[in-house]
């Protein structure tokens, strides 16, 4: 057979010019040197790069079908070959008839294709749902631990400045006494000091975890109006320090 154009070969394949025009697009044909299309070697590469799916190889039978068909018509539009007319047509019907069930099976499996796509979607959606929400919820634990209403820490602060000051305004006069007693004893002018200091500092620790307790408790947050709780005075020891030995009474 002659070498033919594209527009020849569509006419002898029965498609329009446009799809040749694809096939040769995508590769699946090819021009010869001369810039024409060898129909015989068309027709292999054709049938070598058909697609194997199911419903392709559906929709091809049934369009070989429908070709059948319309040449039986043809063929039955004419006076004469009567008798191959109606064998034309017969086997265009059946042609017809056995490409039925495959077409359901081809229909079938585009539906079962489909609905196994749309599942894997909805689970990469969901997945990917619960991981923003697993994200936010972590950032939210973290951030309950680190953040701080901003009044919570200025009444603590409040709190422990005057705790500070009230226990070091007493500190004086308890220490006073004390230290007068030891006379010019060096050693027990620090051992006084030494033990009011941590007096000291052990009541202004056990003040403060105190008034932590309270803040960690709704009930008792924190006092809507008014000073804070009474801070150690420096007053707490009932006894002073004893003096060294050899110390004036």
């Amino acid at each position: 057979m002659k070498d033919l154009s594209a527009s020849q070969f569509a006419k002898a394949m029965g498609v329009h010019r446009s799809t040749v025009s694809r096939w040769l697009a995508a590769g699946r044909i090819e021009f010869n040197a001369h810039g024409r299309i060898d129909p015989e070697a068309a027709k292999t590469q054709l049938s070598l790069t058909e697609s194997p799916q199911p419903h392709h190889q559906a929709n091809i039978s049934r369009i070989e079908s429908e070709k059948a068909e319309k040449r039986a018509n043809q063929s039955a539009g004419q006076p004469h070959g009567n008798s191959n007319s109606n064998a034309t047509e017969g086997n265009a019907r059946n042609a017809a008839r056995n490409s039925e069930p495959a077409l359901r099976e081809a229909e079938i499996t585009s539906k079962q294709i489909v609905s196994a796509a749309a599942m894997r979607l909805k689970l990469a959606m969901a997945s990917e749902r619960e991981g923003k929400a697993q994200l936010v919820a972590l950032d939210l634990d973290k951030r309950v631990g680190e953040l701080v209403e901003r009044s919570d820490v200025e009444f603590v602060l409040r709190d422990l400045g005057q705790t500070l000051r009230g226990a070091l305004e007493g500190f004086a006069d308890r220490l006073a006494p004390v230290v007068a007693g030891c006379g010019g004893d060096v050693n027990g002018i620090h051992s006084s000091i030494s033990e009011a200091s941590h007096n000291l500092l052990n009541e202004i620790s056990h003040h403060l975890s105190r008034r932590e307790a309270s803040l960690a408790s709704p009930e008792t947050r924190r006092p809507a109006a008014g000073p804070t709780s009474q801070p150690p005075t420096g007053h707490a020891t009932s006894q002073p320090a004893s003096a060294p030995a050899g110390a004036p009474e």
